[in-house]
């Protein structure tokens, strides 16, 4: 009976530390998973087409500090280096290795608090990090209007009031 009892603390041992990491991983992956819900929202005010105006803030509903910018080909490296921390979804988009997204980070403090993954093709936020390599701004700062370029291509670019 003994050697019974044993075995079956070990087998519930390794049970739960299985549990347990299994849990972990899950954790894991969904704490740098992208907010698709707010990507749907950012894709909507973008399909309301050229002339619409939008603010990311009013499209948040967490609190945030700043929002990076970041378009195609943006290695993890510099993700970090810019954000001024380590983040796990640096390496955990396609950023990196594709051009046809974008990608936004939220920041609050020293952590990211959402990330969002936008195609280029439903609103090209690309034209704002490419002209000075990755740009931030703060709540007040994130306005936007949409604009049709060349061959119907829909770009969000910052709403300066008169400027055209």
């Amino acid at each position: 009976m003994g050697k019974e009892s044993a075995a079956r603390r070990r087998l519930g041992f390794r049970v739960v530390t299985a549990l347990l990491a299994i849990f972990a991983v899950c954790l894991w992956l969904t704490w740098c998973a992208p907010d698709g819900e707010l990507a749907a929202r950012i894709e909507s005010e973008v399909a309301r087409g050229p002339g619409t105006k939008f603010r990311l803030a009013d499209l948040t509903e967490f609190e945030w500090e700043r929002v990076h910018l970041f378009g195609p080909y943006t290695s993890p490296e510099t993700i970090e280096k810019t954000l001024g921390f380590s983040w796990c979804g640096s390496v955990r988009t396609e950023i990196q290795w594709s051009e046809s997204i974008t990608l936004l980070v939220f920041v609050k403090g020293d952590s990211v608090v959402r990330h969002v993954v936008l195609r280029r093709g439903r609103g090209d936020f690309a034209g704002l990090s490419m002209k000075s390599g990755t740009v931030a701004f703060t709540p007040k700062e994130s306005a936007f209007e949409i604009r049709e370029g060349d061959h119907g291509w829909i770009y969000v670019v910052l709403d300066q009031p008169g400027a055209r």
